[in-house]
């Protein structure tokens, strides 16, 4: 069994998280889920900046919300 395959503990998974470079108050209280052991951790949130050029684009494309 590999290391991937086993539950971790949530020491393991708050010390994979601050290794991979979460700030600790952002790793926050709760409990933390197992899969971030595979994708690094919860993806980070867009800025206003980044929606609002992307608000931007598909308005630029309405052929993009058809789909």
């Amino acid at each position: 069994m590999s290391d991937m395959d086993r539950e971790w503990t949530q020491g393991e998974l708050r010390a994979h998280l601050i290794a991979q470079g979460w700030p600790d108050e952002k790793i926050g209280s709760g409990p933390i889920p197992q899969w971030v052991k595979f994708g690094g951790g919860a993806p980070v949130p867009l800025t206003e900046v980044e929606i609002d050029w992307a608000k931007r684009v598909i308005a630029e494309h309405p052929e993009w919300r058809e789909r």
